[in-house]
């Protein structure tokens, strides 16, 4: 009989706030909470606000910190004081399309002058020496100009445009 493996721990940010008072308003931290899958991260996190944190299940939260999860100093709970308001894997936020790119002098001079713009040699130096790394746009506007087209996604550097 073939032995499953033991699902991988991942640590989650779990942001808290605690409960307002008379004498102090809500305070919201933000934690790290081990557990092997979001659902039981929830229900964990949840369980430790309304009970406290209980050292003998390993139920706890712990600081966010550039340390290790075992290095990281524990975040003490007392219960019923704080309430769970939102939670997500460490390291797994949103990667996008590219929003914004790089056009070149040349290509923005180029432009410049595909448009009829008059243009003095002074003017053109300022702008050679004003973006002489580049200046950045949206993808919405390359495109718009002709340079980047619909299907160029792959966050090409328009440098060799």
């Amino acid at each position: 009989m073939r032995a499953t493996p033991e699902p991988k721990q991942r640590i989650y940010l779990v942001t808290l706030q605690s409960k307002a008072t008379a004498a102090q308003e809500p305070i919201i931290a933000v934690v790290r909470y081990r557990s092997t899958d979001y659902n039981e991260a929830w229900v964990g996190a949840r369980s430790v606000c309304r009970l406290g944190t209980n050292i003998e299940r390993k139920r706890e939260f712990r600081e966010v910190s550039e340390a290790l999860w075992d290095d990281a100093a524990p975040f003490p709970v007392v219960a019923n004081v704080w309430t769970v308001r939102n939670i997500f894997v460490q390291g797994t936020r949103k990667r996008g399309k590219q929003r914004m790119t790089v056009l070149s002098v040349e290509k923005l001079l180029e432009i410049i002058s595909q448009r009829d713009v008059p243009m003095t040699d002074e003017l053109r130096a300022q702008i050679a020496e004003a973006a002489s790394e580049g200046i950045r746009i949206t993808v919405a506007s390359a495109r718009r100009m002709g340079i980047q087209q619909e299907e160029d996604e792959d966050g090409d550097d328009l440098r060799s445009a």
